[in-house]
């Protein structure tokens, strides 16, 4: 019965030991999967939404541009241009 009770204490503590060792690698594979998600978060933002900001951001500046080089009495000639303008409502104005 004593060499039961000393392989049952060395499989018990085999079996904490590679316990350990899978919860470790386990941790550390999740930490290699968060870092490659922050990395392509990062990626997307850098290389495609600022790059898709910037040039909207230029657009509508153009947009701008061209709406104030509509001259007043023109403006003022067409009521619903004018109302579209006054109410702040370009977008259906232009259309």
């Amino acid at each position: 019965m004593e060499f039961i009770n000393d392989a049952l204490k060395h499989l018990r503590l085999k079996f904490i030991v590679d316990m350990e060792k899978t919860l470790k690698n386990s941790q550390r594979f999740e930490m290699y999967k968060l870092g490659a998600f922050t990395f392509m978060i990062i990626f997307i933002f850098v290389g495609v939404w600022a790059p898709y900001l910037k040039n909207l951001s230029k657009k509508i500046w153009k947009t701008k541009g061209m709406l104030n080089m509509i001259p007043l009495d023109i403006i003022q000639k067409n009521s619903v241009l004018e109302e579209h303008i006054l109410a702040k409502d370009i977008i259906s104005a232009v259309k």
